[in-house]
């Protein structure tokens, strides 16, 4: 049994599955999103899966260790290379303003992303701090049930024909029991976290052209 070769197809079968849930976007590299989130990243994190399944074709071929050690320093050497290029775009993306819409959070004041470093160095996921601010104009009583004193706010994102197509959290908003049921108290603070990129929307953000903070994330979603 040739050990090398299977250690060798273990550690490139591992890199398939870390990167399993990056998808193609379009053939040149996706398009832009009319919300402003996260820009030119989708196009990004596809070149990255491009290569990365290039080199797994050429893993299939591993028969010496010097082709492995050749192998793994072209590996570190397209993880470099996008750690960069994908950091750089996230930067870029630095005072961005979001476009949201109003509903149960209304904009206080204008929703901004700042680029936060990687959530998964691995996966290459960018997080974003949110600056601005949202308030509460009414109250409400969410369908989710109340847990602990907040709930979760989410960002959602819709596309042309409003239908909803991802959700991340966004942060978190005070809450009431009132009668057994949870509500969120007009003027209530929200606190307004991280977002972070999700690889397995990486087809779905160029379609986002609208945006809104929610407690119900929708159920599809």
């Amino acid at each position: 049994i040739n050990y090398t070769f299977m250690k060798t197809r273990h550690f490139f079968g591992a890199m398939t599955l870390a990167l399993a849930s990056l998808t193609l976007a379009s053939c040149s590299g996706g398009g832009s999103s009319d919300s402003g989130l996260f820009g030119a990243l989708p196009g990004e994190m596809t070149q990255y899966e491009s290569e990365m399944k290039a080199l797994e074709e050429k893993a299939k071929d591993i028969k010496t260790e010097a082709d492995k050690k050749k192998l793994i320093a072209e590996s570190q050497e397209i993880q470099e290379k996008y750690t960069t290029k994908i950091e750089e775009t996230a930067k870029a993306l630095d005072g961005t303003e979001l476009k949201v819409t109003d509903g149960e959070f209304a904009v206080a004041q204008p929703i901004t992303l700042t680029f936060d470093g990687f959530a998964s160095k691995k996966e290459l996921t960018p997080r974003f701090k949110l600056g601005g601010a949202l308030s509460v104009p009414a109250d409400f009583s969410p369908a989710a049930p109340l847990i602990g004193a907040t709930y979760t706010v989410y960002l959602v994102g819709y596309d042309a024909e409003e239908t909803a197509i991802f959700a991340s959290k966004a942060g978190f908003v005070e809450a009431e029991n009132v009668d057994g049921k949870g509500v969120v108290k007009a003027g209530a603070p929200v606190t307004l976290e991280t977002l972070t990129y999700s690889d397995k929307y990486n087809e779905v953000y160029p379609k986002v052209k609208s945006l809104k903070f929610v407690v119900d994330k929708p159920q599809s979603l």
